[in-house]
This record gives structure tokens, C-alpha cells and sequence, in this order.
């Protein structure tokens, strides 16, 4: 379990939790589950004019669950289930009249890990590769008529090489690649001959999560 608190200088109560666990089945087997809270501290609405209109503590917390197994010696998979909500403004109405409502996504990962040992002289070492893809899932939004914009999903692949010195000493190098799997927004233009818009930069809203993720 962690507490983090966040802007603690210039705000008080702005904080980050998580908690997590695992149950081990067998050798082969794992559980695992967590969840992560953020308190983004009091916000005060105010009406056009500027006069207070009311206070609310924005928060958003996600719940996983988690399943991994050891296919074989060197390799494993693990999956995991997330629900996602995200309570920003309680209810308030936009400029335009919109009654804002809470974000609330449900989303995926997949994770694949090899490790290997090998003998490097006299010494021994392990070389391992893994790859982690996260937030699959569901766009989000907080109003009913707003497009809704896709959650974060992320690709990383990495590698570890650890060298064996002694009984007490190790020593590793570490590499991993990132790359964001959402789609860039488009960026449109009039055309003044027929009204319609035109794509002038980025690409068009994809049909499919899987589509925006590629």
C-alpha cells in the first residue's frame, strides 16, 4: 500500500493511494488484484459572473483484477480486468446547458515475459524480454453528447540483463520502448463552396478501438 500526497505545498488535499495483493495458487498459477484512488482536492465552481456557486472533491479510482500463469519454464502471461471511474465535476452543467455526468470505462491488458539463463564465463547471468500492452478499452466521456475520447493505451516493450558477480551482488541493465496506442485527433476546415468539412491534418475518428489502436 502507498500514500502519495500531490501539490502538498499548494495544496492540501490532493492525494494518490494505491493498494495491491496476489494470492499464489501453485507454482504455476497467480492472483492478483489492486486499486489506485485520486483525490484531486476541493474545487470551487463558479457562475459566469464569477460568484461561488458551489464546492465539490473531484475523484477517480480504478479496480483491477488479475490472473497470470508460467506456461513453461521460461515463459508466462498474465491478463488483467479494469473498471475505470472518473467523477470530475458531480453533476454540473456546461456553458452550453450539458448536465455533465461521470467517466466510467472498462478496460484490458495483456502481458507476455521470457527469461532465459545463460553462462557468460564463468559468471551467471539471465536475459529476459517482455512486452505489455495496457488500457484497452472503452473511449470515455462526461456528457452525453460530447465525442468521447480514448482512454490511454499504451505499448512497452522491454528488456533485462542480469549478470551474477557473487552470492551478494548483481548487477543489471534495463531497456524499454513506449509507444501511446491512440488515435490523433483530426484537425477539419470548412469548405467554403459546400459547408462540408474537410481533413486537413491527423486522420478520422476510427470505427473501432482496435482500429484507433493501430
Amino acid at each position: 500500500m502507498t500514500y502519495t500526497p500531490w501539490l502538498k505545498n499548494l495544496f492540501p488535499n490532493i492525494y494518490l493511494i494505491y493498494l495491491s495483493g496476489y494470492y499464489k495458487i501453485d507454482d504455476k498459477n497467480t492472483v492478483s488484484s489492486s486499486f489506485r484512488y485520486f483525490s484531486l482536492g476541493t474545487i470551487t465552481f463558479t457562475s459566469l459572473t464569477g460568484a461561488v456557486a458551489s464546492q465539490y472533491n473531484p475523484t477517480e479510482f480504478a479496480m483491477d483484477v488479475g490472473y497470470s500463469r508460467k506456461i513453461t519454464d521460461h515463459f508466462s502471461v498474465g491478463v488483467f480486468l479494469r473498471h475505470i471511474h472518473s467523477d470530475l465535476t458531480s453533476g454540473q452543467l456546461t456553458p452550453c446547458g450539458q448536465e455533465t455526468k461521470t467517466g466510467i470505462s472498462v478496460a484490458g491488458d495483456l502481458g507476455l515475459y521470457y527469461q532465459e539463463e545463460l553462462q557468460v564465463g564463468s559468471k551467471h547471468s539471465i536475459w529476459a524480454v517482455g512486452l505489455n500492452i495496457s488500457n484497452v478499452g472503452a473511449p470515455i466521456s462526461y456528457t452525453d453528447d460530447a465525442e468521447k475520447t480514448p482512454i490511454p493505451t499504451n505499448l512497452r516493450m522491454g528488456s533485462r540483463f542480469s549478470y551474477h558477480i557473487d552470492q551478494n551482488h548483481n548487477v543489471s541493465f534495463h531497456a524499454d520502448l513506449n509507444k501511446l496506442l491512440v488515435p490523433t485527433p483530426g484537425v477539419y476546415d470548412t469548405d467554403t463552396a459546400t459547408g462540408d468539412l474537410i481533413l486537413i491534418r491527423g486522420m478520422a475518428a476510427p470505427g473501432s478501438v482496435v482500429l484507433g489502436m493501430f
